[in-house]
């Protein structure tokens, strides 16, 4: 099989700095026109506080995927290996891969990979990301 690379479009992290910045002027405009409401200024200033990290995050991905070299996806005889998000689990090999299929949400396609042994490729990650990717697998299974 010849090894196929997919680079990673930098311009998806670009939506997510464009919607967080649209969420901090609209939480700041929140403000400015309800100056009293205790309820109303904490809230937005948790939400600026979401949407300030959340474009932070865009920003670094946006940069580090502008300059980075590495394709996104790599595709070969041995399975895939995703570099695209902060939680990747490497390699999948091909004989642990279950199903595949392509989802669409909100306009993005999302590959969907089904594993036989997500505990393993689970055990890779760091605490944090480990939850994380365990709560997604959860809400997955849900569905």
């Amino acid at each position: 099989m010849e090894e196929i690379k997919i680079k990673t479009n930098a311009k998806t992290f670009l939506k997510v700095i464009l919607v967080s910045s649209i969420f901090i002027i609209t939480c700041l405009w929140l403000i400015k026109v309800s100056p009293g409401e205790i309820v109303v200024n904490i809230v937005s200033w948790m939400a600026i506080l979401t949407g300030g990290i959340m474009g932070v995050i865009g920003i670094y991905m946006f940069i580090a995927k502008s300059i980075s070299k590495k394709p996104g996806l790599i595709i070969n005889n041995k399975g895939i290996t995703s570099t695209v998000g902060w939680i990747n689990p490497g390699l999948i090999k091909w004989e642990n891969v279950t199903d595949i299929s392509l989802i669409k949400i909100s306009k993005q396609k999302i590959l969907l990979i089904e594993v036989d042994n997500n505990t393993e490729l689970l055990s890779k990650l760091s605490g944090f990301k480990k939850k994380l990717c365990s709560l997604t697998i959860d809400i997955i299974l849900l569905q």
